[in-house]
This record gives structure tokens, C-alpha cells and sequence, in this order.
């Protein structure tokens, strides 16, 4: 009988597991996320422990998306110390140190969201260092977040001596899809060096370039090749409309929002939070035209900034893009 109890207990505990997570999917599905995070964090505790893995994986993909990112970051701080770390690894495994490395990567960038610079530096340089003693190629897309936050401190002659290197060691991959996937970064890195160092010139060149360097050789984890150049697609037009409102060309970049939020509309469904974001900068730009003023709080940059985490598309975990509920 206690054998019986037993076998019926973890049947139940699986299957109210595997219930729960899928009610959260379906919240999110219909864009309620904060009811899908208190849901998760509250069975949390009377989950089979077998489930607890995903559940602590989706609460922080969650709480990234939510942009609560000092949540995000206490979770990943919490599991590091406790030294469980199979939590927050990526869905594709390379190595030790560069899992390693992903880790202190995405709190790097975690952090950086945060504006909390000095923790940003200081982790995205752990991964650094251990991705060059595993002599990976993934230690590009580390000198391309550190190019991120230099830009951001306006420390431009760092950002120079960065994509002297990380093209350098563009030229050196030998894996295809490793390669066109960092030369769209690296391109896309030098646009938004230009536009912050005022060449808008050279800024709208390499932005339009992009279209040309959108990479063909890799598809993201269940997402369709439509979907996919679609999510390169939107990175290059959001770039462009940047630039255009730097140059106060509002009529322009109203032109390039509006297809931007026509393909993200296509791609995630218009209840998602990528979709309003993107009706809120084009309503912003719709009310600095018809006001005739130049002075526009332009929130592109919620919208998708860098959309990094979508990048399931090569080896991570986490959630897609960013925007307020």
C-alpha cells in the first residue's frame, strides 16, 4: 500500500508540476506575465524537485522580460553561490569554462540593463578570461558587450582598440555559422559606434549594410526561417530609425518605426510586449510630428535594445526581447 501511495504521489506531484508550468506558458501566451511569474514563484516550493530546474529557468526569463532585472540578477547571484549552476547554464553546451564563462556573461549583461556599469565590466571580464583559456571563439561576443558598455561610459578610443580586435578575430573562424553570425554583431557594433560618435553618415553606410549580412547558414531554437530574418530584420530597421531621429529626420524614421512594427506585429502577435513597445515609439514619433517640435523622449531603445537575449539562435537560454508589460 505504502509502495501504491508512493507511486500515486509522484504521479500527482509530475503531473501538477508539468500542469502549473504549462498554465504559466499560457498566461504569457496571452501576455499576462506577471500573473504566469506569481503563479511559478508560488508552487515553486511544492514542485517535484525534478520540475525545479525549469520552473527556476522560466521565473528568470520572466523576470528579464518583466525588465526586472535586479530580481534577475539576485536569482543568478543566489544560484552562483549555492553553486548550481546547470540552472542558468544555455540550452547548448559548448564546454566547462565557456559555460562558465555564458554564465557570468549574461549577468555581465544582466547588470548592464541594471546601469550598474562597474558589475557589468567586472563579470563580462570573468568570461572573457575564461573563454581565452578555453581559446574560444565565443570570447567575440564578450569583447562585443564590453564595446556595448564602453559606448555607453562614451569611452570611444576602447571601443576602437575592441573592433580592431574582434574583427580580427572574425577574419580567424573557421566555423561558417559562428563566423556571419559575428560579422552581423560586429557590423551592427560599428553602426551604433558611428551613430554615438556623431558620423551619421558612416552610421546609416554600415546599417544598411547589414541587410547584405543578415546570416542564412543558422535557425533559432523553434522559431521559423521567416521569423528568423524577420528578428535580424527588425535589429537593422530599428538601427536605421536611430539615426534618422539623430538627424532629426523624424518623417524618415516614422517610416522605418511603422515597418518595424508591421514585422514585429507579424512575428510576435500584437498583444505581445515587443508589439506595444513598438506602438509606443511610433506613437511618440506620430506626436512629434503633428506638434512640429524636435523635442521627442524616443523609446526605440526599449523596443529591442540590442534584442541580445533573443539569441536562442546560437546558445542561450533566455528570453527573447525586452518591454514593458
Amino acid at each position: 500500500i505504502s509502495f501504491c501511495c508512493a507511486l500515486f504521489c509522484l504521479i500527482y506531484f509530475s503531473f501538477s508540476s508539468n500542469f502549473w508550468y504549462k498554465i504559466s506558458e499560457l498566461l504569457c501566451h496571452y501576455g499576462k506575465y506577471s500573473q504566469a511569474v506569481t503563479l511559478l514563484e508560488k508552487t515553486y516550493p511544492l514542485i517535484n524537485s525534478n520540475y525545479q530546474n525549469f520552473y527556476a529557468k522560466k521565473i528568470i526569463k520572466l523576470y528579464i522580460r518583466k525588465k526586472e532585472f535586479q530580481k534577475a540578477i539576485h536569482a543568478y547571484e543566489y544560484f552562483i553561490s549555492n553553486n548550481q549552476l546547470d540552472i542558468l547554464k544555455r540550452s547548448i553546451s559548448i564546454n566547462p569554462k565557456v559555460d562558465k564563462g555564458n554564465i557570468y556573461y549574461d549577468l555581465s549583461y544582466l547588470y548592464f540593463r541594471n546601469n550598474n556599469i562597474d558589475k557589468a565590466i567586472l563579470n563580462i571580464k570573468k568570461s572573457i578570461n575564461l573563454k581565452l583559456t578555453a581559446n574560444s571563439d565565443y570570447v567575440i561576443e564578450d569583447y562585443i558587450l564590453l564595446s556595448y558598455i564602453y559606448l555607453k561610459e562614451n569611452k570611444f578610443s576602447e571601443v576602437e582598440n575592441l573592433l580592431t580586435k574582434i574583427n580580427t578575430l572574425i577574419k580567424a573562424i573557421q566555423d561558417p555559422i559562428i563566423k556571419e553570425e559575428n560579422e552581423f554583431k560586429a557590423l551592427l557594433l560599428e553602426s551604433e559606434f558611428y551613430l554615438k560618435t556623431k558620423n551619421y553618415q558612416l552610421a546609416k553606410e554600415k546599417a544598411n549594410l547589414l541587410f547584405i549580412k543578415i546570416p542564412t547558414k543558422t535557425l533559432p531554437l523553434k522559431t521559423s526561417f521567416s521569423n528568423f530574418q524577420n528578428y535580424y530584420t527588425i535589429k537593422i530597421l530599428k538601427q536605421i530609425a536611430q539615426i534618422e531621429i539623430e538627424e532629426n529626420n523624424f518623417l524618415v524614421a516614422e517610416t522605418q518605426v511603422l515597418k518595424t512594427k508591421t514585422l514585429i506585429k507579424e512575428t510576435y502577435g500584437e498583444k505581445s510586449p515587443e508589439y506595444l513597445c513598438a506602438l509606443n515609439a511610433y506613437l511618440n514619433i506620430e506626436k512629434a510630428l503633428n506638434k512640429n517640435t524636435n523635442n521627442i523622449e524616443f523609446t526605440l531603445n526599449s523596443l529591442s535594445n540590442e534584442l541580445k537575449l533573443f539569441e536562442d539562435s546560437t546558445n542561450s537560454n533566455k528570453i527573447d526581447l525586452f518591454c514593458n508589460e
